[in-house]
């Protein structure tokens, strides 16, 4: 009787247990919903988060460089960050640092970018396999400076030196028990013994608990990848067949972690404490782990990508849902580029441009017209298309290529160097760059802007003919009206403005030819700058447009 009044009990609790399980899954299934589309974009993220981020793809880069990647210059210039942030949808940091890698690599094979785009459309077209999805990417959540990155690259670094110490430690509580129960003074060797090792696992722990945190990290990881195979549209059965695979390939780290989470879950719960401190549980576990990750490196790393990937998927369907314009790239073998509807990712009411590019361009106009950030949106959708699949165009087709800019430089002071020089060595980069396996994208803004007007139209003319070569696309944006007149292979374009009573209004549509309104000194004048100097202004630009001198 008592029995089955216990067994009744049981039934109870796990009945109790399972309402409310599926009561949380229906509430985080419900939170999901409402915070997709236009609601799943992240913030802008803090710089420590951003460089914790790209950890992962900067160890990845250590190990096997990837050729064809967007260095940092070209990074820093289009302010990827701030477009990663954008495309941010995703629900846990794994997929936040496979987003990044993905971003930053623009070498991948067509067939990787085609998959990349079917598997968007999966899950947009399956929204109860998404949302399954989205809740065991967000249960896996979101974890800073966990260490994962050095076990998915360089395995054996992390490998606990001294192993037969903790070993030998963990057990001499054993010995002394079995001594014990042959000479019971012995038991009186356990006290010591436990200052003994309580001594080494506090120690221990501040010296290994980044790589506990990493181990505990790639558990969880393993826990999503076995609810993610089940979870993916049909679309998806190839990747699903694989986590398959590597979840039974990876399931003694379940096994090893399952000491791990022995947590105290009570002040009066020391047991579990007194455990971990007298038999050197943790690192046990680390040891046996880190070895098995160095055997099982590969795998690893393809779990945790796989894991990502199905994240960053899951941002690009979100950032599609959040009411942008974006279209599936095109790919050709002419170097020519071709976008209609172009838009730069960053602006929420975008003007679009269409554009033609299949020679060297120069885009002329004023500041603030919108030259600069029409190359800007030019290049980012240049390396989305190659990267993630997508653009924020109503069409877009390019050539396979390296894309490089030269624009937001800054001067390097601690270094010593000028802003003229970083330029240089900015330019330099990118006529290195020339010749390559495959043609080059690449983008300048205010050319040579460090040095004086002469040697700066001279040298810039000199470098732009240079560059509009077979196999190389330059754009240029600037305010050297000379250059329209000198580089006559360049297309010219150039975006307006207009002076009206109330200020300067620009339209920001790209024209055709060299820009040839003439405002500035029409502006000092309309802010009431003194007559005098407005009137020797107008004149000293009548005799240079007449002699080409100003004296």
């Amino acid at each position: 009787m008592e029995a089955a009044a216990v067994l009744l009990v049981i039934l109870a609790l796990a009945a109790v247990g399972a309402v409310a399980f599926r009561r949380g899954n229906r509430r985080l299934e419900a939170w999901l919903s409402a915070h997709w589309g236009g609601g799943a974009r992240r913030s802008e993220l803090e710089p420590e988060e951003m460089e914790d981020i790209a950890s992962y793809w900067r160890c990845r880069s250590n190990v096997s460089p990837a050729p064809d990647s967007v260095d940092d210059i070209t990074w820093n210039d289009l302010d990827m960050d701030a477009v990663f942030a954008r495309l941010n949808g995703t629900e846990s940091s794994v997929g936040e640092e496979i987003l990044y890698a993905q971003l930053r690599d623009t070498g991948v094979s067509s067939e990787t970018l085609e998959t990349r785009g079917r598997y968007v459309r999966a899950f947009e077209a399956h929204p109860q396999s998404l949302l399954k999805t989205r809740a065991a990417l967000h249960k896996l959540g979101r974890s800073r400076a966990n260490g994962t990155s050095a076990y998915l690259f360089t395995p054996e670094s992390k490998r606990p030196s001294h192993g037969a110490a903790y070993v030998l430690l963990a057990v001499l509580p054993v010995i002394i028990l079995l001594l014990g129960f042959v000479r019971p003074a012995f038991f009186f060797g356990l006290i010591a013994v436990f200052a003994l090792n309580a001594g080494v696992y506090y120690l221990t722990q501040r010296k290994w608990q980044t790589e506990v945190w990493g181990v505990r990290r790639l558990a969880a990881v393993l826990r999503t990848a076995e609810r993610l195979k089940d979870a993916l549209p049909p679309e998806m059965s190839e990747t699903a067949d694989q986590l398959r695979a590597l979840c039974a390939e990876m399931r003694p780290v379940s096994r090893w972690n399952a000491l791990f989470a022995m947590q105290k879950q009570s002040e009066l719960d020391f047991l579990t404490d007194y455990l971990r401190l007298l038999f050197q549980l943790d690192m046990l576990c680390l040891l046996r782990l880190t070895a098995f990750f160095c055997v099982h490196s590969e795998a690893l790393g393809r779990l945790y990508r796989l894991v990502g990937e199905m994240d960053a998927c899951v941002a690009l369907a979100a950032f599609r849902a959040s009411g942008v314009e974006t279209c599936v790239p095109k790919f050709s073998g002419e170097v020519c580029v071709e976008a209609a509807g172009l838009a730069h990712p960053l602006l929420e009411r975008p003007v679009r441009n269409d554009i033609r590019w299949d020679r060297g361009a120069l885009v002329t106009g004023s500041n603030a017209s919108g030259k600069s950030t029409f190359t800007k949106a030019l290049a980012i959708n240049a390396i989305l298309a190659q990267s993630v699949c997508l653009c924020t165009a109503r069409r877009f087709s390019m050539p396979r290529a390296r894309v490089m800019t030269s624009m937001a430089l800054r001067d390097h002071l601690l270094e010593g160097e000028s802003y003229f020089i970083v330029e240089i060595k900015s330019l330099r980069r990118i006529v290195s760059a020339l010749g390559g396996a495959k043609p080059l994208l690449c983008f300048i803004d205010e050319i040579l802007r460090g040095t004086n007007t002469v040697e700066r139209i001279a040298a810039s003319c000199a470098l732009l003919r240079h560059l509009n070569q077979d196999g190389c696309l330059c754009m240029a944006a600037t305010h050297d009206q000379e250059l329209t007149v000198m580089l006559e292979d360049y297309r010219q374009l150039h975006f307006r403005e207009e002076l009206t009573p109330g200020g300067m209004t620009f339209s920001y549509q790209l024209h055709k030819g060299p820009s040839g309104t003439q405002n500035a000194i029409a502006l000092l004048e309309q802010m009431r700058f003194p007559e005098s100097m407005t009137s020797e202004a107008r004149a000293l630009a009548r005799r240079f447009d007449k002699t080409h001198a100003w004296l």
